[in-house]
């Protein structure tokens, strides 16, 4: 994440609510994003008795730049 992200999310919130973000900066959110996702669910599951894993198999790629 690091630098990338930081830069990233500095860019996002310059824009305007209806501006659409540039493919590079979707690129580098949605990739942190999702490995953000994997991150939460080991130390969910290192921090309780429990294996917590995604639901979705699929890519989410889609779906996140959508919310974004």
């Amino acid at each position: 994440m690091g630098s990338d992200w930081k830069s990233s999310v500095t860019r996002v919130h310059s824009y305007d609510k209806d501006q659409k973000i540039d493919n590079s900066t979707l690129g580098t959110v949605t990739t942190s994003f999702k490995q953000e996702e994997k991150d939460i669910s080991l130390e969910l599951t290192d921090s309780s008795s429990y294996l917590v894993e995604l639901a979705a198999k699929e890519d989410r790629t889609p779906l996140i730049e959508k919310c974004l």
